[in-house]
C-alpha cells in the first residue's frame, strides 16, 4: 500500500533503482579487492622485512 503523498515508482524510477544496486554492488566488489590487494602487499611487505 502506498503512504499518503507517495506515488507507485515509474519503470524509468525502477530503472534507475536497479542501475544504482548494480552500481553499489561493483563499487563494493572493488573496495574488497581493494582490501584484498592492500592485504597482499601488507604480507608481501612482512615477508620481505621478516627476510
Amino acid at each position: 500500500m502506498l503512504e499518503e503523498g507517495e506515488e507507485e515508482a515509474t519503470t524509468e524510477e525502477e530503472g534507475d533503482l536497479a542501475t544504482n544496486k548494480k552500481v553499489e554492488e561493483i563499487t563494493i566488489k572493488s573496495h574488497k579487492q581493494e582490501e584484498q590487494e592492500e592485504e597482499g602487499l601488507t604480507t608481501l611487505l612482512e615477508v620481505v622485512v621478516h627476510k
